[in-house]
């Protein structure tokens, strides 16, 4: 089952900023944890290319993404690199 995650992306020093975006996650994921997102904004023969990102909330209500569910991207994996200085 697809859990829904928020996550924020992450400024020049790596800190959180910016709005929310909203993920489905089929993989093991806790608040706090960096997680890898598909890069927005990319041409087609860049589809693979994926962003550091923050995960600031996990369980996201069904109610909550029902107006954006088919806007939604899936997460790719945690983040191999969980630096907790930047957290």
């Amino acid at each position: 089952m697809m859990n829904a995650i928020k996550c924020r992306f992450l400024d020049a020093n790596g800190e959180p900023r910016g709005r929310e975006y909203t993920y489905y996650a089929d993989f093991d994921v806790q608040q706090g944890q960096y997680v890898e997102v598909p890069k927005p904004r990319v041409k087609p023969e860049d589809e693979k290319q994926t962003k550091r990102v923050l995960c600031t909330a996990v369980g996201v209500p069904e109610e909550e993404i029902e107006p954006i569910r088919e806007l939604i991207k899936k997460a790719v994996c945690v983040s191999e690199d969980q630096d907790e200085e930047k957290e």
